[in-house]
């Protein structure tokens, strides 16, 4: 498999809660998916040029980061380019408008 094809395929995590990356890092590991896993936006931020547009990103509504919100930070990435992008959260999806730059609304359970 060509490095292009599995950068496409890539699968990228940003959530603040530990036990929440931990949860999704064995589900895709188990299904040898190819997850990328952050903490907070600044470390997602600075390996963002080694991903392809076509990713998949799921992200945390509620981030422990106090300068940007989950929401904040999938606004940026789609006006970087990105467009496959996911809130996950353990609210309803319905507390969420709808925006052109999500996807969808998730719950935290891994979707792989």
């Amino acid at each position: 498999m060509s490095i292009e094809k599995t950068l496409k395929m890539t699968s990228i995590l940003l959530d603040d809660d530990e036990l929440i990356r931990l949860c999704w890092i064995s589900s895709a590991s188990r299904k040898c998916i190819a997850l990328k896993v952050f903490k907070n936006a600044k470390e997602l931020f600075f390996k963002l040029h080694l991903f392809h547009k076509e990713s998949i990103f799921y992200i945390d509504a509620e981030l422990g980061d106090n300068k940007r919100s989950g929401l904040e930070v999938a606004k940026e990435l789609f006006e970087k380019g990105f467009q496959n992008i996911f809130i996950e959260t353990g609210h309803e999806p319905e507390r969420f408008k709808e925006e052109p730059w999500i996807k969808g609304v998730l719950g935290k359970i891994p979707v792989f």
